[in-house]
């Protein structure tokens, strides 16, 4: 979940959701769950779910998380050893509701190739995909 937050934080343009520090400052991250909003999220993003699932599959294979690392609470990317000093791990995740990083599954060598792998593969597969429906019916 936390990959599809930041996808739709960061991977896209305009930004699908918001940064909730940015505008709501005065609230507490862990207290979000708890209450509703002061407004409504607004987004002019109008990019279809299949353009949406394509650019997932691309941002992932080609994001790097050797070097960067992703905030769900700031809605960005920083430099990885900047916050989170644990190099070890494949994946630095930082999650409002979580101090470490929340992704531990993902930080194994085997978890982080086969989802790079996979990542890769549906992107490879959407494409093929959409060559056959674009091509001219007869």
């Amino acid at each position: 979940m936390n990959l599809l937050i930041h996808f739709l934080q960061c991977g896209v343009s305009p930004p699908i959701l918001p940064s909730l520090i940015r505008f709501h400052p005065h609230l507490d991250p862990r207290q979000y769950l708890k209450y509703d909003l002061p407004e409504p999220i607004q987004t002019e993003n109008t990019q279809s779910m299949a353009s949406l699932l394509f650019g997932f599959f691309t941002y992932y294979s080609q994001f790097d998380f050797e070097n960067q690392a992703i905030s769900i609470t700031a809605g960005n990317i920083y430099k990885r050893g900047v916050v989170d000093k644990e190099s070890s791990k494949k994946m630095i995740i930082s999650n409002p509701y979580y101090n470490a990083n929340s992704n531990a599954d993902l930080a194994s060598h085997v978890h982080y190739a086969s989802f790079r792998a996979s990542c890769k593969k549906s992107l490879e597969s959407l494409t093929s995909s959409f060559k056959l429906f674009s091509l001219p019916c007869l």
